[in-house]
């Protein structure tokens, strides 16, 4: 400059470049999938039970005797997706432990990817928004309790999928166009089908969302292209169990063991 005085000017940004972020998820998406095929394959310690082996072997029985819609009318409160996802597995691999697990173990790899993008959209434009994905990536995908039951034909993980799949197209979706409506509706729906108790996991950002998107009286023609898909995919299994479902709610929330406020406490 003028006075003769020289000046350096240093921009420090801290995000991260594209390569960095893939191969941080990829190394964390190994790390976790390596572990759970250790757990299942060679742990021998692993005896708990899981709880949709029995309908995946039935939904076999029931196909090769063409059963099926009397199998999926008589499933009671657990819904039909997880053993269809388990069912290719099973043929491909047989009756193992390893065919139905394999669900979830799959679905663990998943989660994590999926809760890097919420994460970061949760952020908007912020400069941090890719480090905190990969902090929130790196919490859920290690936390003690999904990381125990990833191991395991729970339905947990896929209900986890689900939410996490609502909530990053929630983020997204504004009501003003029908395709993101539409795929919104459609994983709501295939979220009803893995067990009843996603809509109280959705239940608060479905209150959120209605708050925050609902602005206009057009919006509500998207809100319908929303819900069509969602009630369609959820009544085929819901109509002929929603007696046993019910009583499961009933059971679970009022006249069973469990409190109502340590119920609603747990899905809150």
């Amino acid at each position: 400059n003028s006075s003769g005085d020289s000046t350096l000017e240093v921009v420090i940004t801290p995000d991260l470049s594209p390569r960095v972020r893939r191969a941080a998820l990829a190394l964390l998406v190994l790390f976790l999938l390596a572990w759970d095929l250790w757990a299942v394959l060679l742990d021998r310690r692993l005896k708990l039970p899981d709880t949709f082996v029995m309908h995946t072997l039935q939904l076999q029985m029931a196909l090769e005797n063409g059963a099926f819609w009397a199998w999926l009318s008589n499933l009671g409160p657990k819904g039909p997706l997880p053993p269809l996802l388990a069912y290719p597995l099973l043929l491909l691999l047989g009756q193992a432990p390893l065919a139905m697990r394999l669900v979830t173990v799959l679905a663990h790899g998943g989660l994590v990817l999926q809760t890097y993008d919420l994460g970061r959209l949760a952020w908007g434009r912020n400069v941090w928004r890719h480090h905190a994905g990969l902090w929130a990536a790196l919490l859920l995908g290690t936390c003690p309790f999904i990381f125990g039951i990833s191991r395991l034909s729970y339905h947990d993980v896929l209900i986890a999928n689900a939410t996490v799949g609502a909530m990053q197209l929630m983020l997204r979706c504004r009501l003003d166009r029908w395709r993101p409506a539409l795929a919104l509706g459609v994983v709501l729906g295939l979220g009803l089908l893995i067990k009843h108790s996603y809509s109280l996991y959705m239940a608060g950002a479905g209150v959120w969302f209605l708050l925050r998107r609902v602005r206009r009286p057009r919006h509500l023609l998207y809100l319908g292209v929303m819900a069509a898909p969602m009630a369609g995919i959820a009544a085929i299994w819901a109509v002929p169990n929603g007696l046993a479902v019910w009583e499961n709610l009933s059971a679970n929330t009022s006249l069973g063991d469990v409190p109502l406020t340590a119920e609603l406490g747990f899905y809150l």
